[in-house]
C-alpha cells in the first residue's frame, strides 16, 4: 500500500481532524492531518507502508469547536467525523448501492432493562449511506413490559448501526384517537394564534418551541396557564372537550421586560446627550474669556496609593482573589507613575490599562465569533464567558483611573 491517503471531512458544524491514528497487523502511529482543501480534503502522509489486511484509523485529535445547546445554554464540543478515506490498497469507499444488508434476530442493537432485545431488517448499501430510514422489528412479535420504570439502550454503536427511534403504545389493540385539526392563524416570531377543531374529547394542544414557561396561552373564555412539558420538551396545554372550534393566543411574556430595558437604556443615552450638549453650549457661549491654557493637578479625588487600595479590593471582590493579586501589582505601579510623574497621559496608567484590556476583549470577541461561528441563539454570550473577567477587570481600571485624576483650566 502507498504511503498517502486522502481524507475528506464534512463541512457545517464539526471540529477539524488534525490527527489521526493509523494501526495495522504490525504497527501504529500518529499521523498529523493538514487542514482541509476547498473541497474538504486534505492529503495525510504515513511514515511507513501499510501491511495488506485489516487498517483501523481512528481520530486522534481535533481543533475543538463549540456551540451551545439551544435549550439549556451549556457550552458543547462540536463532533468530529470523518466523511471518507481514500488511499492505494484501502477498501472502496462505497460499495454497490444495491448491495443487500439484511440482519436476521441480532441482539446487538438494543436492550431493554440490560436485556437484549432481538431485532430484524432488511435494507440496502444505498440506503443507509443515503442516511434513509429503516425499520426493524421485533423478533418475538410484541415486547410486554410491566408498569414503572424501564431503561431503554441503543447498544450499535460498534457495529455502525444505531436505533435512534423506538415507538411504545400502551394499548396496541386499541384505535388511535383521531387527531385534533390546528389551523395557524398568526405566526410571530413572540406571537401565535391557532384554531383547534375536533377537540370533542379534549386534546392537548402541543407548541413546538423549546419548553419555557414565560409562554402563555389562552382562549377567548381563560387562561391555560403556564404550559406543562411534552412530548421530550415541548410546551403543552391541555384543552378542555368542545364540539366549537378554539382559537387560542401564544404569546412571549419574557418579551415586556426585554422591552421596557431597552426603553430605559434609550432614554439614558437621550440624557447623556442632552448634558453633553448643555456642556458645549456653555463653554461655546463664554465669549468674553481669555485663551485658556490647560494645567494638571496630581490625585484627583482619591489619591494615588487609595486609589491602588480600591482597585485590588473591587477586582477581588468582582471579578477574582487571583485577578486581585495582579491588581495590587498594577495599583502599586500606578500608585508611583502618578507620583513621579507629571505629564497627563503618563499619570494615568490605570485608565491606559483599562482600555487596552477592553480592545483586546473586542478583538478577541471578534476572533471568537469568525472562528467557531456560535449558534445566534440566547447562549450565544457563553462563546465570550472566557473574556468575562478581563472585560470586567478593564471596566474597573477606566472606573477607578478616572478618579485618581483631573485636569483643570486656568486663564
Amino acid at each position: 500500500v502507498g504511503p498517502d491517503l486522502v481524507l475528506l471531512q464534512p463541512t457545517g458544524d464539526f471540529s477539524p481532524i488534525t490527527a489521526l491514528r493509523v494501526a495495522d497487523a504490525s504497527d501504529s502511529f500518529e499521523v498529523a492531518v493538514p487542514p482541509p482543501g476547498p473541497a474538504g480534503t486534505s492529503a495525510v502522509r504515513l511514515p511507513a507502508a501499510l501491511d495488506d489486511g485489516v487498517v483501523t484509523i481512528s481520530i486522534a485529535g481535533i481543533d475543538a469547536r463549540s456551540t451551545v445547546d439551544r435549550r439549556f445554554g451549556d457550552v458543547v464540543t462540536l463532533p468530529a467525523a470523518m466523511g471518507e478515506v481514500r488511499g492505494p490498497g484501502l477498501p472502496t469507499p462505497r460499495p454497490d448501492d444495491d448491495e443487500p444488508v439484511v440482519r436476521t434476530c441480532t441482539e446487538d442493537l438494543l436492550t431493554i432493562d440490560g436485556e437484549p432485545v432481538p431485532l430484524s431488517f432488511e435494507t440496502t448499501v444505498g440506503e443507509l449511506l443515503d442516511g434513509q430510514r429503516v425499520q426493524a422489528t421485533v423478533c418475538a412479535g410484541s415486547l410486554v413490559l410491566d408498569a414503572g420504570e424501564h431503561r431503554i439502550v441503543s447498544t450499535g454503536r460498534p457495529t455502525g448501526l444505531t436505533v435512534d427511534r423506538v415507538v411504545l403504545s400502551d394499548a396496541p389493540d386499541e384505535p388511535e384517537p383521531a387527531s385534533a385539526v390546528v389551523t395557524v392563524l398568526r405566526d410571530d416570531p413572540r406571537h401565535r394564534t391557532v384554531r383547534v377543531e375536533d377537540c370533542s374529547d379534549g386534546c392537548w394542544l402541543v407548541f413546538g418551541e423549546g419548553f419555557n414557561t414565560a409562554w402563555s396561552a389562552r382562549t377567548e373564555a381563560a387562561s391555560l396557564g403556564e404550559p406543562e412539558m411534552v412530548d421530550g420538551g415541548f410546551n403543552g396545554w391541555r384543552l378542555p372537550p368542545t364540539d366549537e372550534p378554539v382559537v387560542v393566543d401564544i404569546t412571549w411574556t419574557a418579551q415586556r421586560p426585554v422591552t421596557v430595558g431597552l426603553v430605559l437604556s434609550l432614554l439614558g443615552v437621550v440624557a447623556c446627550l442632552v448634558v453633553v450638549g448643555l456642556t458645549t453650549r456653555r463653554r461655546t457661549l463664554d465669549l468674553d474669556a481669555p485663551e485658556p491654557t490647560f494645567g494638571w493637578r496630581r490625585g484627583g479625588a482619591i489619591r494615588p496609593w487609595t486609589q491602588a487600595a480600591v482597585l485590588v479590593v473591587a477586582t477581588t471582590l468582582l471579578v477574582s482573589p487571583l485577578a486581585g493579586l495582579a491588581a495590587l501589582v498594577l495599583g502599586v505601579g500606578a500608585a508611583v507613575v502618578v507620583s513621579k510623574v507629571g505629564h497627563p497621559i503618563a499619570a494615568r496608567p490605570l485608565e491606559l490599562t483599562g482600555w487596552s484590556g477592553a480592545a483586546a476583549v473586542a478583538l478577541a470577541a471578534i476572533v471568537v465569533n469568525r472562528r467557531n461561528r456560535p449558534r445566534p441563539d440566547v447562549g450565544w454570550t457563553v462563546s465570550f464567558e472566557q473574556l468575562n473577567q478581563l472585560a470586567v477587570f478593564s471596566v474597573i481600571c477606566i472606573a477607578v483611573g478616572a478618579l485618581g485624576w483631573t485636569s483643570t483650566r486656568r486663564s
